[in-house]
């Protein structure tokens, strides 16, 4: 087995349920679960400071962070990769995704290949992938004027087309 996760972000405006669910779905080793907590109107605060005092086998450490407002996907997926910005990568999950059993060693194992960048899981979309510290190098962070969400994917996949 390779070394732990850095970190698995994801943002959540409602429904804590999932985030819940997306948690318990890890079944390799990460350093830190990270949640941004963008509802803004503290209305999930409870339900995902619970969060905190679970143990888990595969997650050393467990991060809430309560947003005083809803700062967009961007903004959240900025923030998960500007607050652990020494990883060398960063998996990034819709809150309502989970891992099935083996994916996740199966995406620290295709990352392993240098050339490879971003990895996206599933079906190609950008509800869950795996982003590389020299992506953001070379393209920057997400568009945050993309707000609230949409097409900041779209947005980022035509830079590496407009790079090229």
């Amino acid at each position: 087995m390779s070394a732990p996760i850095p970190v698995i972000g994801t943002a959540v405006v409602n429904t804590p349920y999932w985030v819940t669910r997306l948690l318990m779905s890890i079944d390799y080793p990460v350093d830190t679960f990270v949640v941004f907590n963008n509802n803004g109107r503290n209305q999930i605060t409870q339900e995902l400071d619970a969060l905190k005092s679970l143990t888990h086998k595969f997650v050393k450490n467990i991060v809430v962070c309560h947003l005083p407002a809803n700062l967009g996907c961007s903004g959240a997926w900025n923030l998960i990769i500007k607050s652990y910005m020494n990883a060398p990568y960063w998996i990034i999950a819709n809150h309502d995704v989970a891992f099935t059993n083996g994916f996740l060693e199966e995406l620290v194992t295709k990352s392993q290949d240098e050339e490879v960048g971003v990895i996206h899981g599933g079906h190609g979309g950008w509800d869950l992938f795996l982003l590389k510290d020299w992506v953001v190098q070379n393209y920057g962070l997400f568009d945050e004027n993309l707000y609230p969400g949409y097409c900041e994917d779209m947005d980022y996949g035509m830079r590496f087309k407009s790079k090229r």
